[in-house]
């Protein structure tokens, strides 16, 4: 369980699109207005891929104007593969997203 959120993304506001990576190496991409809540929903999850697949860190971050041009991101980096998408973008160094790891601390 998410015990606090780190203060780096404690007061991020806008559109994100954004990729985890989960503990087992996998990768999940989406979208968000509210990243600590989002993170939040995700590491509580009782259904889906990630309630099978614990949150490790998030690895990629992008802020967008809006919901649309997050969604346009999103569809993109899905058709991509989150993983292979966030390899090529290490390399690229785009200089409207970031590359991050941010470590979700887990109670145990």
């Amino acid at each position: 369980m998410l015990t606090q959120p780190t203060n780096c993304i404690k007061n991020l506001k806008g559109c994100y699109v954004y990729i985890v990576q989960t503990v087992n190496g996998k990768f999940y991409c989406g979208i968000t207005q509210h990243l600590v809540n989002r993170m939040l929903q995700h590491v509580s999850a009782n259904k889906g891929f990630l309630s099978r697949n614990r949150v490790h860190h998030i690895c990629y971050l992008r802020m967008c104007s809006d919901r649309r041009a997050a969604r346009r991101v999103e569809v993109r980096i899905k058709h991509f593969g989150p993983k292979r998408f966030f390899v090529s973008s290490t390399v690229r160094k785009n200089q409207r997203s970031f590359i991050v790891h941010i470590p979700l601390t887990f109670e145990e």
